[in-house]
């Protein structure tokens, strides 16, 4: 009797263990699993705000008439280009490559009034022409504001001319006009409750966009700013498909 009770003590323990050694393993699949997407998101911020960085270079080549002097597709998809005025960007995005444009994935249908279950919610960054011709900051088809409800100017940002001097005994000449200023580079992060939050001060302030950073299914979600990058057939210019669905960007290439 006391043979079979050890031997069920032995059975109970080895369960144990095993229990033990089960549990142990998916929690360690666990966080390696949540390192794993941690990295991805990060990496996801670093690339939108690199990506930021060269739409605004982008616009003030196209404001300033430049051109395109270098083009390098590098081993992880993206491109890096160098404009005329020395400035090196580099693009990325997964759509983007050497073939052609690919199309964007199509919406899922909205269900009814309980709520659109199969859309993915993603952050998309773009700039828009308003109608005084210059170039301004969107966030998922709206206009980024500042503090003061201003709409944030992206691109080079114009000088005014100087005055004449008034006819006169001497007339003074007129001042030169202030050298144009830089727009605004806006910065994204991803705060801690895993929403995405944009700045438009160099990051003294920081408003949520809403859009969680995470899938429904707890893989990061997406966030886009180049739909495509390809070659015109002429081989002459650079078309830049924003993932906004904006009209494309032809810029030179010399």
């Amino acid at each position: 009797m006391m043979k079979k009770s050890i031997i069920r003590h032995f059975a109970l323990a080895a369960c144990l263990c095993l229990f033990a050694t089960s549990c142990d393993n998916k929690f360690g699949d666990d966080l390696r699993s949540l390192g794993h997407r941690v990295e991805i998101l990060e990496e996801r911020v670093l690339e939108m705000n690199t990506s930021i960085e060269a739409l605004q270079a982008i616009i003030t080549t196209i404001q300033t008439n430049g051109y395109v002097t270098d083009i390098q597709h590098n081993s992880d998809g993206s491109i890096t280009l160098t404009f005329n005025n020395g400035d090196i960007v580099t693009l990325h995005d997964g759509r983007i490559g050497q073939d052609g444009n690919d199309g964007r994935d199509g919406q899922d249908g909205h269900d009814g009034q309980d709520g659109n279950d199969g859309q993915e919610a993603e952050l998309i960054v773009g700039v828009w022409q308003d109608i005084d011709g210059m170039w301004y900051w969107t966030v998922n088809g709206t206009w980024l504001l500042d503090a003061d409800g201003n709409k944030v100017r992206a691109g080079a940002v114009d000088g005014k001319d100087g005055q004449d001097g008034h006819d006169g005994q001497d007339g003074h000449d007129g001042q030169d006009g202030h050298d144009g200023k830089d727009g605004i580079v806006p910065q994204v992060r991803i705060n801690a409750d895993g929403i995405w939050e944009i700045s438009s001060d160099g990051g003294n302030t920081w408003v949520s966009t809403g859009v969680p950073a995470n899938g429904k299914d707890g893989e990061p979600g997406r966030a886009d700013i180049f739909a495509s990058v390809t070659l015109s057939p002429d081989g002459k210019y650079l078309i830049v498909q924003l993932a906004d669905g904006s009209d494309p960007f032809y810029i030179p290439i010399m």
